[in-house]
């Protein structure tokens, strides 16, 4: 049966997958102006069976008849569980699409998800399916005509734009290319349906299209993204939903100032507000625990770090969010790597210091003597890093400058005695009088201006 299709017009999650593919594009400046070595974990191999390990569905952990191995990237844990030959996924997922397709079941779900583990295929892996998904449905009904067929092919194109929406493409031309021609198939088919019930779908591919246009990087590019994201403005302010319209407002104006050369600082407070919008409606709507949610949470530790203002939440978020990655994607999982990466990022403490002809970057490391009044300092960074020609000295806590971001504590205060001990993150320096800004992280306290010497770097979070 083809009429079974269930909510066609549902939302495929493609605008907050692409949306952190666009922090993911910020955070690797970041990394590089805190001196971070790579990001190399995010590319790290699939899983490697052990010599016990076979096929949980043919049971053979030989290759496959094509000569491919045994294979998984998902959250299945152990040495030798969910592993298979991508051959025998294609062919169960086939036979699952029929069975929901038949059924009024999710039909995408057999070729996006580990039915072990019950998570979304990851990687190569991911793209894999979403290709194998196109190919089984072109084959299947390619010769088939019918509006309900269309529906089907739709779903197979954006499967494809959706998984490379979710992929580190910038740096990959064959990758972006074939995003291109997935969501420009997409949206030929959708727009011979004429039906405004699946603006969502046009949406998500419009959006997707547009990150992939930018991600080409020419001045043509760029314009065409423009105007895809002038779409997306007056398609969501249509539909009503105002944070959706609110984003695409931000990212058209990031790119009408990237076309005219200027900066792009701006948009980030519409970003993050967006991003950490969708990750607490998942949280309400799904819990903490789920894998959206945590995808999401890791999407919004990405945004707060480069926003460069939010230290405190971003490492109390991620702090949060490690275990419970952990326990429901499994240590080894991509986002999880992504987490713990942040985790270790947000805890190095930059300090900066004034000579004559310059400002240096350092690291602090901690206090080196028991009143707190001198601090322990390693650099002067570079970029890349070269960790031979850093030196470590002590610094009186009077001669360095906390960077926006920074965990600190208030200490010795007298006039403004109750804010001592309180914690908060260093919003802004007043050069006039070499004071800092510093928001509290308990909300009934007003931001205050506070002198370098009452001020200590939080080196460990306490618990909340």
């Amino acid at each position: 049966m083809l009429e079974s299709l269930g909510d066609f017009s549902a939302n495929t999650g493609v605008l907050a997958a692409v949306v952190i593919v666009v922090i993911t594009m910020c955070f690797r400046k970041r990394l590089k102006e805190r001196g971070a070595a790579s990001v190399a974990h995010s590319k790290s191999p699939l899983y490697s069976p052990s010599t016990n390990a076979a096929c949980w569905i043919c049971f053979d952990g030989d290759h496959d008849g094509g000569g491919k191995p045994i294979l998984r990237d998902c959250s299945c844990r152990g040495d030798d569980a969910g592993f298979a030959h991508l051959s025998c996924l294609v062919k169960y997922a086939q036979t699952k699409f029929i069975e929901a397709l038949a059924t009024g079941k999710d039909i995408d779900e057999p070729w996006q998800k580990c039915p072990q583990c019950h998570q979304e295929y990851q990687r190569e892996v991911s793209l894999d399916m979403a290709r194998s998904y196109q190919s089984f449905i072109n084959e299947r009904y390619g010769g088939v005509g019918g509006v309900t067929v269309e529906h089907l092919k739709v779903r197979a194109f954006a499967a494809i734009t959706r998984t490379i929406s979710k992929m580190d493409y910038k740096d990959d031309p064959k990758l972006i290319d074939e995003g291109k021609r997935a969501a420009n198939h997409t949206i030929s088919m959708l727009e011979r349906l004429d039906d405004t019930s699946y603006n969502l779908r046009f949406m998500d591919a419009y959006f997707s299209l547009a990150k992939f246009l930018e991600a080409e990087g020419t001045t043509d590019s760029y314009q065409m993204a423009l105007n895809y994201y002038e779409k997306l403005h007056d398609l969501s302010k249509s539909e009503g939903d105002e944070s959706n319209t609110i984003l695409m407002k931000a990212l058209t104006e990031r790119m009408r100032s990237k076309i005219d050369g200027g900066g792009q600082e701006q948009y980030k407070d519409e970003m993050l507000m967006y991003v950490r919008a969708s990750y607490y409606k998942y949280v309400r709507e799904q819990k903490e625990d789920t894998a959206d949610a945590i995808t999401s949470g890791s999407t919004l530790a990405r945004a707060l770090n480069q926003s460069q203002t939010n230290g405190l939440e971003c490492e109390r978020l991620l702090n949060k969010l490690a275990p419970i990655s952990r326990q429901v994607l499994g240590p080894e999982h991509p986002t999880t790597k992504d987490i713990e990466f942040g985790q270790k990022l947000n805890r190095v403490r930059l300090v900066e210091m004034s000579t004559d002809d310059s400002i240096q970057k350092y690291e602090a490391g901690g206090y080196s003597d028991e009143e707190e009044k001198y601090v322990a300092i390693r650099g002067p960074l570079s970029n890349p890093r070269i960790w031979d020609e850093e030196q470590i000295k002590t610094v009186a806590i009077n001669d360095i400058i906390y960077l926006p971001g920074t965990a600190v504590v208030c200490h010795g205060l007298k006039n403004a005695a109750h804010l001592n001990g309180k914690i908060g993150d260093v919003r802004s320096r007043d050069t006039s009088n070499g004071r800092f800004k510093v928001r509290f992280e308990d909300k009934s306290l007003k931001s205050a201006l506070v002198k370098p010497e009452n001020l200590r770097i939080v080196f460990e979070l306490p618990d909340e």
